[in-house]
């Protein structure tokens, strides 16, 4: 994990044996077995939350690779940015504070 995602607050390692994340292009990629035989390469975007537990809603690009014989994928993650994490929880703070501020019947307007 690079620099800039250690330094995001509260997400975690994917773990070796977990499961692609569905709606993901490495998940779609690894459906065909042609893709990781002949060595296509797919591009697309995702989010850090479909990668990362506690992760935010920043987009990430995704850039899959099949390897051949060895049989396996190379999914590289990147980003031109991502929120400072001190940014991410002053916008989490602001949201929750401006909900308790709210009358019952307000939240419920603003949610329908």
């Amino acid at each position: 994990m690079s620099k800039v995602l250690q330094d995001q607050r509260g997400i975690t390692w994917i773990r070796k044996g977990s499961g692609l994340q569905a709606g993901t292009a490495t998940a779609n990629f690894n459906k065909d077995a042609d893709n990781v035989s002949k060595g296509k390469l797919v591009t697309s975007t995702s989010t850090l939350d479909m990668w990362f537990d506690g992760g935010s809603m920043a987009e990430l690009n995704e850039e899959v690779v099949g390897l051949g014989e060895y049989g396996r994928i190379l999914t590289v993650l990147w980003a031109d940015s991502l929120p400072h994490p001190d940014e991410a929880e002053e916008s989490e703070e602001s949201d929750e504070t401006h909900d308790e501020n709210l009358l019952p019947s307000q939240r419920w307007r603003e949610r329908g």
